[in-house]
C-alpha cells in the first residue's frame, strides 16, 4: 500500500516503517517518529498497524484511516504469541 501511495502522491511523505513485534518498541518508535513530522499528519494503517493508528490518533489527535483494524489485538492476535517455526 505504501508503495501505491508514493506513487499516487509523489509530493507527500510516506512513511512506512516496519516494526518489532513488541508493542512497546513500536509505541517509543512511533512516538519518536511522529514528534520529528511537522504539518497535517494522517495515519493509515491495517490490522494491527490500524490499531496503533487508532491509538494515536486518539491520544495525540491525528486524522486517521484504520482499514481492518485488530480493535482488540490482545484477544485476537494472542494465538500469534510464542515461537513460530518459518519454512
Amino acid at each position: 500500500m505504501a508503495a501505491l501511495l508514493k506513487e499516487k502522491y509523489p509530493d507527500i511523505n510516506v512513511i512506512s516503517p516496519t516494526f518489532s513485534a513488541n508493542p512497546i518498541e513500536v509505541i517509543e518508535h512511533l512516538k519518536r517518529t511522529l514528534a520529528e513530522l511537522s504539518g497535517k499528519t494522517l495515519l493509515l494503517g491495517t490490522s494491527l498497524g490500524g490499531f496503533y493508528s487508532l491509538y494515536f490518533a486518539y491520544r495525540h489527535g491525528y486524522t486517521c484511516c484504520a482499514i481492518n483494524p485488530a480493535w482488540q489485538p490482545q484477544v485476537s492476535l494472542k494465538r500469534k504469541i510464542g515461537t513460530h517455526t518459518r519454512y
